[in-house]
């Protein structure tokens, strides 16, 4: 079994585990431990209501006394039931003194604890990109025909010392998310979790002892961070000497941690999956799983008294990786919870008017002009240079921590770090931000790999390279992609990484050699050779939230060789090109492409996409296609159709000429998480035909329907088309484009 296959296979069996895990009888955890400080974010909407002024503490609050204590368990998705749990309480209006919270108990039960509300943290994880946030997509750098996919395998380390990371998802995206929730609690704990409105623990797993490690101190995200590092789907969070992984391998119920505190009764709130029940029909899985599982609680001993209760929330057919399902979970964990809380509000008693109401209004004093970016040894970052000019000059009035984040969102944008930490400190009527980081590493080596029934098997591998000079570029990125129709040897320098549509410079070119099909109406092929040398530099510019534009100049050659048709001079000379880009790599957008020397051509492609109609049960998606060429454009940048993409029932670019005009209006219904089927109707037109002559000029049509499932290397498509010619195709495609 492949290196990437037997990774999966465990995180899998890892997140059944952790996340599986229930209330059982044994010792309690360990006390509190004290970590270091990192991390801070929130993304929350505000009101017109008082904010609290933040002014200097002058010495650690009082330990928590809790009445009664809140206890919010691991599950993966299944834990977003956990918001509907919370929406029951506000409705008796009862609030416990303590929360505590493993894995995904841990990041509702910190944003609770930070004063959001059920509805406020139901906007919240409605608004979280779930997909980047488990890897299924991620940015990709695409420039002139040159595609760097999303990685199978990355081998991480220093110069050509390499290693595989500790995680198989790249979890940047994630601890900037977590950033962008949790900024106001930074910014009111200030180091302690006791200062929250709630104070608040989280259980996280020290990787060596596999013991129960209980945050109280540092960095609330950062710590929400370490409770849900399920190995080895994300990677572990360095501590000192040790890692941390997710507390649901060793404390899924963290009682305990609350029964510390000597509350007078714990409210515990499972969403963990049931047992599974063996037997001699049980399949390969089911007995893995059931091994695993009790292993795994054998170190799990938190227990409940009488005067606790216990809510176990079914949740029956919603599995740990449904967080497509949020509203759906959240109201069942409503109506599955609602009488059990209503039983237990009459047990604890509270006066109404002493219970404090939801609300994150924090207004912190100016900031001071430098932000302090320390590296893991508190020493500063060889990037905070650039990481300051991405930052921009900090608030000069009372801001609010929300302020902030279209700043950290212009950081994580540079893909500079893999986690930026922010905390805050106040002393004499001004704030000082610091940002604890971890910087990428200095070489990265990404491989991609993908295959279809048309061009078979392509293949790319890219090294990236962070030199940290400040005479160079500070990110090189060095590629080569093969497939039997193509070689393209490219490569980019970067003042940072542009993928996410930072804004910057670029300089980018290489070598590119591509044998272009041309059909005739007997669907018989030649092939013609086009070889290019390209070397452009340019910039990006971010115009939108989602539109970015790129525009470079430099040299350019094309060389043809191949059937009279396309058997023209050698081009080179001044090239430029202009892309205007939304969305994914094939999203909608616009590109331009000239070349002016002693022969020129110009060829220009817009596309573009609009959901007509966004279910349920169904969604309507209208795309349409544009573009134009001169006659002396090469065969490998002429307007072409064909591909279940463009025109299904041809092959991939079958259909090639110099003017084309295209449409589609395609219906999806999602049949499981991360699957939907569709059925399409489309559209095409080429005018000046160069491959298919009979097509030329005229209007055709093609009707088609397939299936779609993200899979880890995904995603996995299978296309059956036929077009108004009766030509027609069953495509397979597995990987990414590129």
């Amino acid at each position: 079994m492949p290196l990437r296959e037997r990774l999966l296979t465990l995180a899998v069996f890892a997140l059944a585990i952790g996340l599986s895990a229930g209330v059982t009888h044994a010792q309690p955890a360990p006390p509190d431990s004290t970590l270091t400080p990192s991390l801070a974010d929130a993304d929350s909407s505000t009101d017109s209501v008082d904010r609290t002024m933040v002014g200097p503490v002058l010495g650690p609050p009082a330990p928590p006394n809790p009445q009664w204590a809140l206890v919010l368990s691991g599950g993966a998705a299944r834990g977003l039931a956990h918001i509907g749990v919370l929406r029951a309480l506000e409705e008796e209006r009862i609030r416990p003194g303590l929360v505590c919270g493993t894995s995904m108990g841990a990041l509702v039960g910190a944003l609770y604890a930070t004063g959001y509300s059920s509805a406020e943290i139901r906007d919240i994880v409605r608004q979280t990109d779930w997909e980047q946030i488990f890897g299924r997509q991620r940015e990709t750098f695409e420039w002139r025909d040159t595609i760097v996919p999303h990685p199978w395998v990355a081998l991480i380390g220093q110069g050509l010392e390499l290693h595989l990371p500790s995680g198989v998802v790249d979890d940047s995206y994630l601890n900037y998310a977590l950033a962008q929730f949790f900024l106001p609690s930074e910014a009111i704990a200030r180091g302690d979790f006791d200062r929250l409105p709630i104070p608040f623990r989280c259980v996280g797993t020290d990787a060596e002892t596999t013991s129960p490690v209980v945050f109280h101190r540092g960095s609330v995200a950062r710590a929400v961070r370490a409770s849900i590092s399920i190995p080895p789907l994300f990677p572990a969070v360095p501590e000192s000497n040790t890692l941390l992984v997710d507390g649901g391998l060793s404390s899924n119920m963290p009682v305990s941690t609350a029964r510390t505190f000597a509350p007078d009764r714990v409210l515990a709130i499972d969403v963990a999956l049931p047992p599974v029940d063996l037997s001699d029909r049980s399949s390969l899985l089911d007995v893995s799983f059931s091994i695993f599982d009790r292993l795994n609680k054998r170190s799990q001993q938190d227990t409940l008294s009488k005067a606790d209760r216990l809510v176990w929330l079914e949740l029956k057919g919603y599995g740990p990786m449904d967080f497509a399902a949020c509203d759906s979970l959240i109201e069942l964990g409503y109506h599955q919870a609602r009488e059990r809380i209503h039983e237990f509000a009459q047990l604890v008693n509270v006066a109404p008017d002493s219970v404090r109401e939801n609300g994150v209004h924090v207004l912190l004093p100016p900031a001071r002009p430098e932000v302090s970016w320390l590296d893991r040894d508190s020493k500063e970052s060889p990037r905070a240079g650039p990481a300051q000019r991405l930052f921009g000059p900090p608030p000069t009035v009372e801001f609010e921590p929300q302020a902030l984040n279209r700043s950290f969102t212009e950081v994580f944008r540079g893909d500079m770090f893999v986690s930026a930490w922010p905390s805050f400190a106040v002393e004499d009527d001004s704030t000082t931000i610091t940002v604890n980081v971890e910087s990428r590493p200095k070489s990265e080596l990404l491989m991609a790999f993908a295959y279809d029934n048309d061009y078979q098997a392509r293949l790319n591998t890219t090294l990236v390279l962070r030199p940290l000079l400040s005479r160079l570029p500070d990110k090189v990125s060095v590629g080569f992609t093969i497939d039997p129709l193509r070689r393209n040897l490219f490569f980019a320098l970067e003042p940072h990484s542009l993928a996410r549509g930072s804004n910057g410079w670029f300089l980018r070119g290489g070598w590119r050699q591509t044998d272009v099909r041309l059909f005739n109406e007997n669907r018989d092929i030649e092939e013609a050779r086009v070889d290019r040398v390209e070397a452009l530099v340019g910039g990006q510019k971010r115009l939108t939230k989602s539109y970015v534009l790129q525009a470079g100049a430099g040299y350019g050659f094309a060389g043809t060789d191949g059937t009279d048709v396309t058997d023209e001079p050698d081009l080179y000379g001044l090239m430029g090109s202009v892309r205007l880009q939304s969305g994914s790599a094939f999203g909608e957008g616009l590109q331009a492409v000239f070349l002016s020397g002693h022969e020129s051509y110009a060829a220009i492609l817009a596309r573009m996409t609009y959901d007509v109609w966004n279910g349920p049960p169904i969604t309507l998606r209208a795309a349409a296609r544009a573009g134009t060429s001169t006659s002396r454009t090469p065969p490998d940048e002429l307007q072409a159709l064909g591909g279940p993409e463009s025109f299904v029932g041809l092959r991939r670019r079958e259909w090639l000429g110099h003017d084309r005009l295209a449409g589609e209006l395609r219906a999806l219904h999602n049949v499981a998480t991360y699957a939907q089927v569709f059925a399409y109707a489309q559209a095409g037109f080429i005018n000046g035909a160069v491959s298919r002559p009979d097509l030329d000029g005229e209007i055709h049509f093609a009707l088609g329907a397939g299936f779609e499932a993200a899979v880890p290397f995904g995603p996995l498509n299978v296309d059956w088309g036929v077009d108004d010619q009766g030509d027609f195709r069953l495509d397979f495609n597995f990987g990414q484009r590129f």
